[in-house]
């Protein structure tokens, strides 16, 4: 979408503040050296004389511009969800937004749900980096504090897994993206990633939540065939 036509729930509050402050700038520049407004109100009966300070005209306008900019913005953060699940695996539909892979399987499974009815059951076969690779349809990720994911490990042993997360479409340099290893031990775990903590990880750079472009999780070269079970990948604000 072209920027100049974005709405004011798009933008985040810093951009909302500075675009309020610069139509009131500009305002101020056509209507110049605003003069203030005197009321006198004289011989009021049971009052005396009442007299009413000069109106700063431009503060007005200042006040007036920064209510309207507070209650955009309030409104905006009442629209934002709390929780936005990225997936849930409820449907075969869910199988279509996934970049298969070999040595990889996927299918839904009834076990070990955390969201609904049905979970993720990947298969991971010896090979380089098995692991899922989900298409991302929401990029902005600024509004969220934290990306969560629901593992459960069946079998007997810790596995490790590692996430990554991009926000270059051509980040295919390790030094340039975020990469981490969780344990897995057995039985259901709770993954959750704060988004202040999305830094690359070669030169320590912040990502940019405005265009994640991809987040997949992997095995390292496993030795022999290992399943894991994922569900409820969400958003949290």
């Amino acid at each position: 979408m072209d920027k100049k036509f974005r709405s004011l729930c798009d933008l985040d509050s810093a951009e909302l503040v500075a675009g309020c402050a610069s139509v009131v700038n500009r305002i101020f520049i056509i209507i110049g050296e605003f003069q203030a407004i005197n009321l006198t109100l004289c011989s009021l009966c049971l009052c005396g004389d009442i007299t009413f300070q000069a109106l700063d005209g431009k503060k007005v306008i200042r006040f007036i511009f920064m209510m309207v900019c507070l209650l955009a913005l309030i409104g905006c953060q009442n629209n934002i969800q709390k929780e936005l699940v990225l997936f849930d695996f409820e449907s075969d539909k869910d199988l279509d937004r996934v970049h298969w892979k070999c040595h990889t399987l996927l299918s839904l499974s009834s076990e070990h749900a955390t969201h609904g009815e049905k979970s993720l059951k990947l298969e991971l076969y010896p090979s380089a980096y098995p692991g899922l690779n989900p298409v991302l349809d929401k990029w902005d990720w600024r509004d969220y504090s934290s990306l969560r994911l629901d593992f459960f490990n069946p079998g007997k042993e810790d596995i490790s897994i590692t996430v990554r997360i991009d926000d270059k479409g051509d980040a295919d340099d390790y030094e340039d993206r975020y990469n981490r290893n969780f344990l897995l031990q057995p039985g259901i775990n709770h993954i959750e990633i704060l988004m202040n903590s999305l830094v690359t990880s070669g030169t320590n750079r912040q990502l940019d939540l405005r265009k994640i472009q991809k987040y997949l999780f992997f095995m390292v070269n496993p030795t022999q065939k290992v399943i894991l079970y994922v569900d409820n990948i969400r958003l949290n604000a």
